[in-house]
């Protein structure tokens, strides 16, 4: 006899392997979602990304269960507050660089990831704002009319003779 989430997790399978065309499903707390095979959180995410303009290496995602697994490989990292399930954890073990787990528990764990966040964007806009000023400086120093831009050349100089 299999244990109580492998239990589930067989008949999670059993109830989801037979859907139609155009429907998909992924396991939400121990429960099938089953929706149209073109929505689910990734759609969202590629939606979000596309109208934003933005690319997947500026996204992340926090996640805990099957049903976010999809959406968490599309973002550049993934932060598990907790983990809703063993796919998770799998997910864990099998991508270690791509999702970090909290250490805290309940809320905490979602206020742990929320302060990493905010102080790794803090750190990226601070060497975004650096390059730019460092750019800046290139730029106006492009602009500077030619012969502010090139030294005076030395005058000639007759070579001293060498002894022999």
């Amino acid at each position: 006899m299999q244990d109580g989430e492998g239990h589930q997790e067989a008949v999670m399978r059993m109830v989801t392997s037979g859907l139609p065309s155009g429907l998909s499903s992924t396991c939400n707390l121990g429960c099938a979602d089953i929706y149209p095979s073109n929505s689910g959180k990734d759609k969202a995410m590629q939606y979000l990304l596309r109208h934003f303009g933005m690319h997947q290496h500026q996204s992340v995602v926090m996640c805990d269960d099957d049903n976010d697994i999809p959406m968490s490989m599309i973002a550049s990292h993934a932060y598990l507050p907790s983990v809703g399930a063993s796919s998770m954890d799998e997910m864990l073990r099998t991508h270690p660089h791509h999702f970090t787990r909290a250490g805290e528990s309940a809320t905490m764990a979602t206020d742990e990831i929320l302060t990493k966040l905010l102080s790794s964007t803090r750190r990226r806009k601070k060497v975004l704002r650096q390059r730019m000023a460092k750019r800046a400086k290139f730029e106006q120093a492009a602009l500077m009319p030619v012969d502010q831009n090139i030294e005076e050349p030395m005058e000639e100089q007759e070579p001293e003779p060498v002894e022999q």
